[in-house]
């Protein structure tokens, strides 16, 4: 360290229990002294679709994607979204693949996977992977595209850790709580829904998902549970919100993102919540877990779905 400059940056990556150690009253000077900390959260679908293509291709493969999509959606949601049980599942599904003498993945090999896991209860192995236990000696080396995820990755990543934000305490966010059950009757009245339809989002894609998953949400959701408010503003064009939930999907799980449209007097206002919760403790420690940014910028208050249906 010079007088105008710093020297040396320190990036620290770990599990959960590094935020344990630096909670510690002896790691105190060191905490004091972190600049950024960052929260990873798990892969969605999506991304776990584009992660297989990448390692695949990493390996030297070349053809069209091996994982289909239903496979693809089972190891998603059986790993968590956590790389290192996606690698497990992946290699498992290939080998179960190679053993049934398949070129791609369907959603058979994935299930076969995940029941020879850890990551599921244990049961009888299915017949792919009992078959390919017989024959992997004489196969090993027909099979040896079986092990592409095995290997370690190439430099490439390196690329997208430089261009990320410098972290210095990076660990995987918690699970999101669980969708709620549905209510036994519909909670939108006609008009409700009517209003909520007159907000016209133009032709902007996320934002017209985004709706139709709010208008459901809203239907079905119990008065007790709540939501965590991100904004609510009277600059209600399309356009903007669009371009709001294209940072959004950078941030957080676009899933989570709900868009109220409260209409007064035949203009609009935005509403922007983000999780559905039992209760408000749940809420607010959920918001205590969302990205620095949004914690800066918005007033992340616990609003309750009874009160997100009354101003509607």
């Amino acid at each position: 360290e010079t007088s105008r400059h710093k020297l040396l940056q320190l990036v620290l990556f770990g599990q959960p229990e590094l935020d344990q150690v630096l909670a510690l009253a002896s790691m105190r000077q060191l905490k004091d002294r972190i600049t950024h900390s960052f929260r990873m959260r798990p892969l969605q679908t999506a991304e776990v679709a584009t992660y297989l293509s990448f390692r695949m291709r990493a390996a030297g493969y070349r053809g069209p994607d091996v994982f289909a999509p239903a496979a693809v959606r089972l190891i998603a949601r059986a790993a968590g979204g956590v790389s290192r049980r996606i690698n497990i599942l992946a290699d498992k599904a290939l080998l179960a693949a190679y053993g049934e003498g398949t070129h791609a993945v369907a959603g058979k090999q994935a299930r076969a996977a995940i029941a020879d896991s850890e990551l599921a209860p244990r049961r009888r192995a299915p017949r792919a992977l009992a078959a390919f236990g017989a024959t992997a000696a004489a196969g090993i080396v027909l099979g040896a595209g079986a092990y592409w995820l095995m290997a370690p990755p190439p430099p490439a990543p390196a690329a997208v850790i430089s261009a990320a934000p410098i972290a210095v305490a990076v660990a995987p966010a918690p699970a999101a709580a669980p969708p709620s059950a549905p209510a036994a009757q519909p909670q939108l009245k006609r008009e409700q829904l009517a209003r909520m339809a007159g907000y016209d989002p133009g032709r902007n894609p996320l934002l017209h998902d985004r709706l139709e998953a709010t208008r459901n949400k809203l239907d079905v959701a119990p008065d007790g549970h709540h939501s965590i408010e991100l904004y609510l503003t009277d600059n209600s064009g399309p356009d903007r919100i669009e371009r709001f939930l294209m940072r959004a999907r950078d941030l957080v799980p676009l899933e989570n993102v709900y868009i109220v449209p409260v209409e007064s007097a035949g203009r609009y206002r935005i509403w922007a919540l983000y999780g559905d919760f039992a209760d408000p403790e749940q809420a607010r420690q959920a918001a205590k877990r969302l990205p620095p940014k949004y914690q800066q910028a918005f007033p992340l208050a616990p609003r309750s779905f009874a009160e997100l249906r009354r101003a509607l």
